[in-house]
Parts: C-alpha cells; sequence; structure tokens
C-alpha cells in the first residue's frame, strides 16, 4: 500500500531522508545550549531549534556500562523497529556483533566526555539496498550534574522506511570524536 504517494512503507515526507541537515542542526542545537561546567543540561534543550532533526532524534539514559535506555523517541526511530521503543535499550537498533562497539562508544561519550559521530549501514532486505548513515551521540548532564543522558540520533542518507533496523556500525570506516576539553580552571584544579 502506497503511503503519501512515495512508495510503500515509506514514512512520510518529514521523515525522508535525514542525511548531514538533520544532523548538522542537532549538533549546532548541542553545541549552543548553556553549559554547566563543561556540558549543558538536558532540561536546557528547546525541541522547537531542532524540528528538521526530531523524528531521527532520541534521549537515553546510561543505566549500567555501555547500556542506555531510550527515553524520548523520534517517530522515525519507531518506525526503523517497528513499534514503539521507549524504555528499551538503544543497542535493539543494532545488529548483535555492533553492539559491543555501541556500548564503548556510549561509555566513551559519557565518561571521557565528548561528542561520537558514527558511520553506521542498514541491512539490505529484499529487493531493498541498505542505507548508510551516521550515528550522533551527543552527552548531557541530567538533573544531578552527573553525565548521564544522550541526546542522539540516527540519521540516514536515503528514504527512511519502516523496519529499516538492524543497524551496523561501520568499524572501518572513520568515526569523528570530538573530546570535550574541561575549562582552564578545571585543569589548574586538576594539576594542583
Amino acid at each position: 500500500m502506497e503511503r503519501n504517494g512515495m512508495g510503500p512503507d515509506v514514512l512520510s515526507r518529514r521523515d525522508m531522508p535525514a542525511g548531514s541537515s538533520a544532523k548538522a542542526v542537532m549538533e549546532a542545537c548541542w553545541k549552543a545550549l548553556p553549559r554547566q561546567d563543561i556540558l549543558p543540561r538536558r532540561g536546557d534543550i528547546d525541541p522547537s531549534l531542532m524540528e528538521e532533526a526530531l523524528p531521527h532524534a532520541f534521549i537515553l539514559t546510561r543505566v549500567a556500562p555501555g547500556v542506555g535506555r531510550l527515553r524520548l523517541v523520534g517517530q522515525a526511530l519507531a518506525g526503523y523497529l517497528g513499534g514503539e521503543m521507549r524504555g528499551m535499550p538503544l543497542s535493539v537498533l543494532f545488529a548483535l556483533p555492533s553492539r559491543p562497539a555501541l556500548g564503548r562508544w556510549i561509555d566513551c561519550c559519557l565518561d571521557s566526555p565528548g561528542l561520537a559521530d558514527l558511520p553506521i549501514r542498514s541491512q539490505p532486505k529484499a529487493f531493498r539496498p541498505g542505507l548508510s548513515g551516521r550515528l550522533l551521540l551527543l552527552p548531557l548532564l541530567d538533573h544531578r550534574n552527573e553525565a548521564t543522558q544522550i541526546l542522539g540520533g540516527l540519521f540516514l542518507d536515503g528514504p527512511t522506511r519502516r523496519a529499516a533496523a538492524p543497524f551496523t556500525i561501520l568499524e572501518d570506516s572513520p568515526a569523528r570524536w570530538e573530546r570535550i576539553a574541561s575549562p582552564p580552571y578545571r585543569a589548574a584544579m586538576a594539576l594542583g
């Protein structure tokens, strides 16, 4: 059955393709957030400033080493799995071989802390090629001023289709990692 005249299983025009534009919007909004120490707080996010990225966005909370549970999930992400995802671990979107790497990136993003921008690919399915894209992970402080949350997005470079998961993290392709430097006064305190 066709939806919105775009062919079978396409979510909506709003969800087609996210690519680098929506990812850039999310990253710019995160970088513009006020900082508590070195990281922004989750409560400071204004969704209206990144409408283009919202269908592809999520917020997760780390509940154990390498495990991030989804708290808020955009419509496109729910469509990738084919159902509601709140409360599930982010890893349900990824193939088993990519889950350990995903866990390491979640921990690195929050513990170091830093921005992670990872190459991903969806699995090819009958008569459908796999889609390339990026997974963006941006650390946030929770209400206790602890780095336990991530604003993230999964941005594909082609038409978004239902049940696009599982995804694979392409470990042989370059990932972007930007460690967030401590402000000068924190560095001086650590040395003193």
